[in-house]
């Protein structure tokens, strides 16, 4: 015969249900903030990412607007050299002032 102890054995403990129920929910808990943690992680290091490149980009174009303002500034000097030489050139040919004036114009 079985005694009441070994039923009570082979009943399941409902406290052990809920404390298996409740490890569940906490492991899908954990499992669901370790998935939060990841996407803000993800989020954030996207983000940086993005504002690096965005750094990059504009340093670049800063660099070449620079590079192109000097390239225009030596375009300038040596259109002043060449119209200089161009005016000592034609006064030691014998222009006047006036002549090499409506020249250049």
């Amino acid at each position: 015969m079985i005694s009441s102890e070994d039923r009570e054995s082979t009943k399941p403990n409902k406290k052990a249900r809920l404390s298996i129920a409740s490890a569940l929910t906490a492991s899908n808990e954990s499992a669901a903030e370790v998935q939060r943690e990841t996407l803000a992680f993800m989020k954030s290091k996207f983000e940086s990412e993005m504002r690096e490149k965005e750094e990059a980009r504009m340093e670049a174009r800063r660099l070449e607007e620079h590079r192109l303002s000097l390239e225009d500034r030596r375009i300038k000097v040596e259109e002043q050299s060449s119209r200089a030489q161009l005016v000592k050139s034609l006064k030691d040919a014998g222009f006047s002032t006036e002549e090499i004036k409506a020249y250049l114009q």
